[in-house]
C-alpha cells in the first residue's frame, strides 16, 4: 500500500469522526492534528487518571493534576462536533497544551530538568495553526510563562520535582523523542499548508489573469463601440448638417431680402427652429466628446468684460415681458486666457435656462475678479426655482427638473452637464443654490484665468465699401457636391458683393477649373464629396503651386477636421450650417493675409 492510500485510508477513517465541512481546503491538516494530538494525549491522560482512581495512593497529588490537565484536550474533538470554524478548538488546545507544559516544568525545577524541553510544544502548536497576530501574542504568553518559571527556579520558590533526578536522563530521551514527533508533524503538516497555500495562489491567479483578459477583451469591444459610437455621430453630423444649411441658409438670405413685412415673422421662425435644432446636434457631439475626453479647448487672450457685455445685449432680445437683464461689472476691465467660443456656450446655456423658467422679476448677470487671478460669473434669476431633490441631479446628462410648470419644456437635458464639462475642462467649477419659487443662482469660478491685459494690435482690418462689398473684384469657385449648398453659397457670396462665382461638384473639377483659370482667388471647399475630398484636392492645388486663398466650409466640425483641413494648406475653415456673419468674418480674415 502506498503512502497517497494510507493517507487516503486515514483520512477515510477521521471522517468518521470529524465534520466533513472542516476537511475543506486548509482546515484539512489542523483538523486531523487537532483531533489526533488532542484524542492520543487527552484520551491517555482519561486512562491514567481512571487508573489512580483504583490505585489511590500510588501516586502524589500533583503528577495527578498533570494527568488531569491532559485529559483536558479530549474538549477539542468534543468542540470540533459543534462549531464550523477551528479556530476556537486550536486556541483551546494551545492554551491547555501551555497549562500543561507550565505546570509540569513548574513542578520539575524548570529548565534545571527534562521538561523544558515540553516549551518547544505550545510553540510549534501555534504556528502551525496560527499566524500574524494570534502567533505573535501565543508566543509572547509562552514566553512570558516560560520566564516565571526561571524567575521562581531562581528564587528557590519552586517544589521539589515530582520526578527523581536518577530517571532524568530516561525522561530527557521521552521527552525529546515526544517533542519530537510533535515537531516533525507540524513541520510537514506547515510544509502542507505552505504547498496548498501556494496551489491557491497559483489558482487565484490564472483566475486573475483570466479576468485581466476577459476586462482587455472587452476593452477592445467598448473601445470598438465607442470608435462605431463616433463614426456614426460624425456621419449623422454631417447628414443633417448639409439640409441644415441649405434651411438656415436661405432663411438668412430671405431675412436680408426686401420681402413684405407679413413674411418677416415666418422666416424668423424657420431660422430659430433651424437653429435650435443645430443646438440639439452640437449639444451630442460635445456630450460625446466630454464623454471620451476628446473636447479641445482653443486659450487666447480676451476680454471678458466685453464679452459677457455681447452676450448680455443679444439674449435681452429673448426675454419675456415682464422680466429684466441686469448686468452688474467690476469698475475695470478683467481679462482672462481661455476659450472665448466654449465659455459664451456656457453662459448662453445658462442665460437661456434663466430665462425660461423666468416668468417675471429679473436676471442678474454679475462678473467679479477674485483674488489675483480668479474669475467669478453668477447668474441668478428669480424664477421657479429647484427643489433639493432636483439639485442632486441638476448637471446629470438627460436629467430635467421636475418642477409641474417646467415638464413640458423642451431640450435634450444636456446643457448644464455639458456646462459643468466645458468649466472642469477650464479648471474652474460651477455651483448652484436654489430656492423653489424664490429662484435660483448658478456660480462660475475660473480660479486661474484671468490676465493682467492685453497685446493690442495696431494692424487694421481692411473694411469693404458699403456699396461694393466685401467680394466686390474677386474671383470665387464653390466646390460642394450637393447642388443645393452651391447655389445657398453663391446667393450668400453675391450678397457681399461678388461678381464671378463658380460651382463644381467634385475635388478633380476643381483641379480642371483652377488649371483653366489659375488666377481664382478664393475657393471654398467641401471636405466629404465622391471621387476626391476636399482635403486631397487641396494638397493637389498646393503642389500645382496654387497660391489662391482656400476656406473649408463643410459640415464636418470636429476639431480634429479643422486641424486637417489647415494641414492640408487651407487657409480658413467654416462649418455649416453656414451663419452669414461668420461666413463675413472668415472671408475678411483671409483675404487681410493675402
Amino acid at each position: 500500500m502506498d503512502e497517497s492510500n494510507k493517507v487516503s485510508w486515514l483520512t477515510q477513517q477521521l471522517m468518521r469522526f470529524i465534520p466533513a465541512h472542516l476537511f475543506a481546503g486548509e482546515d484539512a491538516f489542523r483538523a486531523k492534528l487537532l483531533w489526533m494530538y488532542s484524542v492520543s494525549l487527552g484520551g491517555l491522560g482519561l486512562i491514567i487518571v481512571l487508573g489512580l482512581a483504583f490505585a489511590e495512593g500510588e501516586l502524589p497529588i500533583r503528577r495527578l493534576g498533570t494527568v488531569f490537565l491532559v485529559s483536558c484536550l479530549l474538549i477539542a474533538p468534543i468542540l470540533m462536533r459543534f462549531v464550523r470554524d477551528l479556530t476556537w478548538v486550536s486556541v483551546v488546545v494551545v492554551i491547555v497544551t501551555m497549562i500543561t507544559v507550565f505546570y509540569v516544568d513548574f513542578n520539575n525545577l524548570s529548565i534545571a530538568g527534562p521538561s523544558a524541553l515540553l516549551w518547544v510544544l505550545p510553540i510549534t502548536l501555534a504556528a502551525t495553526l496560527f499566524s500574524g497576530w494570534r502567533l505573535f501574542l501565543f508566543c509572547v504568553l509562552v514566553f512570558s510563562l516560560f520566564v516565571f518559571n526561571i524567575y521562581s527556579l531562581f528564587l528557590g520558590r519552586l517544589p521539589e520535582p515530582i520526578m527523581h533526578a536518577e530517571s532524568w536522563p530516561f525522561m530527557q530521551v521521552a521527552f525529546g523523542v515526544f517533542v519530537g514527533v510533535i515537531v516533525l508533524v507540524c513541520t510537514r503538516g506547515m510544509s502542507q499548508l505552505a504547498a496548498l497555500h501556494l496551489q491557491k495562489l497559483q489558482v487565484e491567479l490564472k483566475q486573475k489573469q483570466e479576468h485581466i483578459q476577459q476586462i482587455s477583451q472587452l476593452q477592445v469591444q467598448a473601445e470598438s463601440a465607442t470608435r462605431s459610437k463616433t463614426m456614426f455621430l460624425a456621419t449623422m453630423s454631417h447628414e443633417l448638417r448639409t439640409p441644415l444649411n441649405s434651411v438656415i441658409g436661405n432663411a438668412q438670405l430671405l431675412a436680408r431680402a426686401d420681402l413684405p413685412e407679413k413674411y418677416h415673422a415666418k422666416v424668423n421662425d424657420i431660422s430659430i427652429a433651424g437653429n435650435l435644432l443645430l443646438m440639439l446636434i452640437n449639444d451630442i457631439l460635445d456630450f460625446s466628446k466630454l464623454e471620451q475626453n476628446e473636447l479641445k479647448l482653443i486659450e487666447e487672450p480676451y476680454d471678458l468684460t466685453q464679452q459677457v457685455s455681447e452676450l448680455a445685449r443679444m439674449m435681452s432680445a429673448k426675454l419675456k415681458a415682464g422680466v429684466n437683464l441686469d448686468l452688474e461689472l467690476p469698475q475695470e476691465r478683467v481679462y482672462i486666457q481661455g476659450d472665448q467660443n466654449r465659455l459664451s456656450q456656457v453662459l448662453m446655456n445658462l442665460l437661456s435656462n434663466a430665462m425660461k423658467f423666468t416668468d417675471a422679476g429679473t436676471i442678474t448677470l454679475t462678473l467679479q475678479a477674485i483674488n489675483q487671478h480668479g474669475v467669478r460669473i453668477a447668474i441668478s434669476d428669480t424664477g421657479i426655482g429647484i427643489s433639493q431633490n432636483d439639485l442632486k441631479k441638476l448637471f446629470t446628462e438627460f436629467s430635467q427638473v421636475t418642477n409641474d410648470s417646467a415638464r413640458n419644456m423642451e431640450g435634450t437635458g444636456l446643457g448644464l452637464a455639458i456646462s459643468l464639462g466645458i468649466v472642469k475642462r477650464m479648471g474652474g467649477e460651477i455651483n448652484v443654490t436654489s430656492e423653489l419659487k424664490k429662484g435660483s443662482c448658478f456660480t462660475i469660478d475660473l480660479p486661474h484665468k484671468r490676465i493682467s491685459g492685453l497685446h493690442v494690435s495696431t494692424e487694421i482690418m481692411p473694411t469693404a465699401q458699403k456699396d461694393e462689398g466685401v467680394l466686390s473684384g474677386v474671383s470665387v469657385l464653390i466646390v460642394d457636391d450637393i447642388a443645393m449648398n452651391c447655389t445657398v453659397m453663391e446667393s450668400m457670396l453675391l450678397d457681399f458683393g461678388a461678381e464671378h462665382v463658380m460651382s463644381v461638384n467634385s475635388g478633380l473639377q476643381a483641379l480642371e477649373y483652377i488649371a483653366k483659370q489659375p488666377n481664382t482667388q478664393l475657393v471654398f471647399m467641401d471636405m466629404r464629396m465622391p471621387e476626391m475630398d476636399g482635403i486631397e484636392a487641396t494638397r493637389r492645388l498646393r503642389q500645382q503651386n496654387f497660391n489662391g486663398q482656400i476656406i473649408a466650409v463643410t459640415a464636418n466640425a470636429s476639431m480634429e477636421d479643422r486641424e486637417a483641413c489647415l494641414d492640408a494648406g487651407m487657409n480658413g475653415f467654416i462649418s455649416k450650417p453656414i451663419v452669414m456673419v461668420e461666413l463675413e468674418k472668415t472671408i475678411l480674415n483671409v483675404l487681410k493675409h493675402e
